[in-house]
């Protein structure tokens, strides 16, 4: 608030109270009431006694009143503090009628320049490039936006007539920043309350539902997928694991079963297994269609596994198994086709050999290979 005064009358500091206290009493006429001055009215011309404050009882009234609806740092007095000065207020309410009213757009103190302001129920926010930063306070707050490349402040009340943070509710307001006004309309019918949560609704007893059972769903990949102990086709949710075929092993013989049976500490060797289809005897060993010791091993379902190489030690996958993949002038070795010739032309095939025998390099010889486990 400011006074245009001849400097004998404040020869002293008076503190904000004080200050505010001399000048509601000099706004005073005789009469007692205050004189107030609308926006926009001439500021020699002010009728003495006008309380625009429209109430009826209605807390949500627009607050006009000079003396109670204007906030000292918005008030201007000229004249004589003891005889009846001119006050004016940059943001009051200007009502033509209890329903309408307006004011000067509010704008962040400090910065300058212009700013592109909107209002809603929940918050008043003023974008814009001032000429310095804005300096915020008085309920403002402002940051700069990087992304929008402008500063941003927001006002912590959401302006409306009643000057009442609950008055957004029964006003609507717009910013016309072409006219750098703040524009409101009263609203007939305030929208109702949200309702409480869970208002007038029971609560839901029913039980949540069971999860869901896990099951083995692939029964050929040697994993407990469902976490039940079981594997596969032991599992009760596979179809069950082929019997075993009947034993036809001669004592001290070597039998296609996944067993040393001779006890020379080998299984299934000789290639015992070369004609067993699926299903096959689990842990048996067939050797595969490749030299110096491919084998490959009969998974607890009765399906045969992939061709590993055990005759060098790797036990790594196989690329070839079979030595109708390999070219002419190359033969399958360790898994892999590799290029030559072979003098011997006994066997091509470990099923040239008679049982007990392997074809190596083109000749029948004792299996001499461990396959890998």
């Amino acid at each position: 608030m400011h006074f245009t005064s001849p400097m004998n009358r404040l020869s002293y500091t008076i503190g904000m109270i004080g200050l505010s206290t001399l000048l509601l009493s000099a706004c005073m006429g005789e009469t007692g009431m205050m004189n107030t001055q609308q926006p926009g009215q001439d500021a020699s011309i002010v009728p003495p006694g006008s309380d625009a404050t429209v109430t009826n009882g209605d807390p949500w009234a627009p607050c006009t009143d000079l003396k109670s609806c204007c906030s000292s740092a918005d008030m201007v007095c000229k004249g004589d503090p003891d005889n009846n000065p001119i006050c004016t207020c940059s943001s009051l309410w200007d009502c033509p009628n209890p329903k309408k009213c307006s004011q000067n757009k509010q704008v962040p103190p400090g910065g300058g320049g212009t700013w592109d302001c909107s209002w809603s129920e929940n918050e008043y926010v003023c974008e814009g490039n001032p000429s310095k930063p804005p300096t915020g306070g008085s309920g403002w707050t402002c940051n700069y936006d990087n992304a929008k490349a402008k500063w941003v402040c927001k006002k912590s009340t959401t302006p409306n007539p009643s000057n009442k943070p609950g008055g957004t509710t029964y006003w609507k307001c717009k910013v016309d920043n072409q006219a750098n006004k703040l524009i409101c309309e009263r609203q007939d019918t305030p929208p109702p309350p949200p309702p409480a949560k869970d208002a007038g609704v029971k609560p839901d007893t029913t039980p949540p539902p069971p999860p869901p059972v896990k099951t083995e769903k692939n029964c050929a990949d040697g994993i407990d997928n469902d976490g039940d102990g079981k594997v596969d086709c032991k599992d009760e949710d596979c179809p069950k694991c082929p019997p075993p075929p009947p034993p036809t092993c001669a004592p001290g013989k070597e039998c296609c079963d996944g067993k040393d049976n001779d006890g020379d500490g080998k299984i299934d060797e000789g290639n015992v297994c070369a004609n067993v289809q699926e299903p096959c005897p689990p842990g048996a060993f067939q050797a595969c269609d490749c030299y110096c010791g491919v084998h490959r091993k009969c998974a607890p379902n009765g399906t045969w596994g992939p061709c590993k190489v055990d005759g060098n030690g790797t036990c790594a996958l196989a690329k070839v198994i079979s030595q109708s993949q390999c070219p002419w002038g190359t033969y399958c070795d360790y898994g892999k086709c590799v290029f030559g010739f072979l003098i011997s032309s006994q066997c091509k095939k470990h099923t040239d050999c008679p049982t007990g025998k392997v074809c190596d390099l083109g000749k029948c010889i004792t299996d001499p290979y461990k396959p890998c486990p």
